[in-house]
């Protein structure tokens, strides 16, 4: 009986409970808090509002040279403000589909040197992915910063 070949049955069901502690690791690292299907999620939202931030600062950039055009302009006393030229840029940016499933709002207080543009985008869940950019235009010193993507 010694030269029997085969598998005992200890071997099938310690093979049995190692595919099955696999299987178990697989579906917790596809579909867990932290899981690649959520993660592809989150990067999908990263990407539109990435991709939002890029339209945005070529705005800014032609907002800021239609704005040194104007105020170095000979003969012109009333040149357009920063403010109001990189709002016209970026709502032409949403009037023409640029901006892709994603929000725009505006803060900006009367009479001060910053605006903020926020730019949001909220996911199937409900969870809403955003930035922010802070627009001053003190004389001399104008910039456009971006905050982290939360």
């Amino acid at each position: 009986m010694k030269n029997q070949k085969g598998i005992t049955l200890i071997a099938l069901v310690v093979t049995i409970i190692v595919l099955l502690i696999l299987a178990g690791v697989a579906i917790a690292m596809l579909s867990g808090e932290n899981g690649l299907l959520n993660r592809t999620k989150s990067s999908a939202a990263y990407n539109y509002i990435g991709a939002a931030k890029d339209e945005i600062g070529v705005a800014y950039n032609s907002a800021f040279a239609q704005y040194l055009q104007e105020k170095y302009e000979e003969g012109n006393s009333s040149p357009t403000s920063l403010e109001t030229a990189f709002q016209t840029e970026v709502n032409k940016l949403i009037t023409d589909g640029k901006i892709h499933n994603c929000t725009i709002t505006y803060t900006a207080a009367v009479g001060s040197t910053k605006t903020t543009v926020k730019v949001s985008y909220t996911d199937d869940k409900g969870t809403e992915y955003y930035t922010t950019a802070t627009l001053t235009s003190d004389a001399g010193s104008e910039k456009l910063e971006w905050t982290a993507i939360s």
